[in-house]
């Protein structure tokens, strides 16, 4: 009895999956067009053209580059580099999207996704956690005792938003932690550390000489809007060197925090 191996083969042949359309493509794409035509109708068409270049084009290196590892790196660079209080991205929201609130905003909602979607176990522990939280809550009771007097005072308001701006600086500790997956990436970290530092020192020794910081600048050929550009402090008859930092003693702390 012979079998026709045409018909064998066929029947054997593992059948290729058809890809459907989940719903959440659909409401994604959806979304993602109301913006799109939200932001053209009342916003500059040419800056939201540059964002969608900018967007597609991270779309397609999404896997190399949207990863913990590069974040943790793209974070560095920003603290470093783009001074605080100096410049805003050019979007018109009311106030000031400074570049490091923005990306710190970003990388906490993506990581509260992983957590939704790993649970929290997937979460690496942190050491100076317990102390930071101590921390917060001590300044939260404060407010809390006082809150007859702040209240009258009308302060009330100013005191959360000032523990909500420290929580939210704090939080790049545990952004940190939970980017750095292994020694090799700690230790290639620290060493882009201490090069980015001798680099911002090397252009405010530049600053201390020429007065022309390179780093207000940036807008020159970022996507920038500067704030304010009033960098000059004079101080004993001479210049005092900003470079990246928003102030000189925050530039020296930046140097004594690098030379452990």
């Amino acid at each position: 009895m012979s079998v026709d191996s045409q018909t064998t083969a066929h029947s054997f042949t593992p059948s290729t999956p058809k890809r459907g359309t989940r719903p959440w493509d659909v409401v994604l794409a959806v979304a993602v067009g109301a913006v799109v035509i939200v932001a053209v109708l009342f916003l500059d068409p040419l800056i939201i053209g540059g964002v969608l270049l900018v967007v597609a084009g991270l779309f397609v290196v999404r896997r190399g580059f949207f990863n913990w590892t590069t974040m943790l790196f793209v974070l560095t660079a920003v603290v470093l580099f783009v001074p605080i209080r100096r410049y805003a991205l050019p979007i018109q929201v009311g106030f000031a999207l400074e570049p490091y609130r923005v990306l710190i905003a970003g990388l906490l909602i993506a990581l509260a996704v992983s957590i939704f979607r790993r649970g929290a176990s997937s979460l690496k522990p942190v050491v100076w956690g317990w102390p930071i939280a101590i921390f917060l809550w001590a300044m939260f009771a404060s407010l809390m005792v006082n809150a007859v007097t702040l209240t009258e005072t009308e302060l009330i308001s100013g005191g959360f938003a000032n523990i909500f701006q420290l929580a939210f600086l704090l939080s790049v500790i545990v952004l940190t932690r939970q980017m750095l997956s292994t020694e090799l990436v700690t230790m290639i970290l620290l060493n882009v550390i201490v090069f980015a530092g001798a680099f911002v020192g090397f252009f405010a020794f530049v600053e201390r000489l020429t007065r022309q910081n390179i780093f207000l600048m940036l807008h020159q050929f970022l996507p920038l809007t500067i704030l304010r550009d009033d960098a000059e402090s004079l101080r004993a008859g001479g210049g005092r060197a900003y470079a990246s930092s928003q102030h000189p003693i925050a530039l020296a702390v930046l140097f004594c925090m690098i030379i452990p």
